[in-house]
């Protein structure tokens, strides 16, 4: 599984959902471990660290218990938001559809490319030949775009299908 980004033209649900399960995993094992050799090393951080970074941390107003918790942040975050994210999913789609069958969710920038791929897998393509050749896109998106649902993922638009 590729990572996904909030920038990403399209998103399957399902690699989202994993994506957020990766997450917590981390935070749950990998995580817990480096707070615990953190934990352990600032018992012994004078006798096993040069004291010449322990006072550099000091004079920043940093302490190693600071340092866990803004790493321990940043990816509580990342989780949150992508739980956001997908709770967003699940209240237009609903749980089946987000997790087991999965949802397309396409960029907002990325809609009138994904409405003529769309239409193209369905029929295959004839772009030279009438009446393909006419077809304006940008006003077929915008005419089909009133069957998508909005949400926003950390400032993105995206549109999903309306059951």
């Amino acid at each position: 599984m590729n990572t996904i980004c909030n920038t990403d033209d399209t998103i399957d649900s399902r690699d989202l959902c994993s994506q957020l399960q990766l997450l917590k995993d981390d935070l749950e094992s990998e995580y817990e471990d480096f707070i615990l050799e953190l934990s352990n090393l600032s018992d012994q951080y004078m006798s096993l660290m040069d004291k010449w970074d322990m006072v550099e941390i000091l004079k920043e107003g940093y302490s190693l218990d600071t340092y866990k918790d803004e790493c321990k942040s940043k990816l509580i975050d990342e989780w949150r938001s992508i739980k956001d994210f997908i709770d967003e999913i699940e209240s237009e789609r609903g749980y089946e559809e987000t997790y087991r069958h999965g949802v397309t969710l396409v960029h907002d920038n990325y809609f009138d490319k994904y409405i003529e791929k769309d239409h193209n897998s369905l029929r295959p393509p004839h772009k030279e030949s009438w009446p393909y050749n006419h077809i304006d896109w940008v006003k077929a998106a915008k005419q089909r775009r009133q069957d998508f649902a909005e949400l926003t993922w950390d400032g993105n638009t995206y549109l999903v299908e309306r059951v």
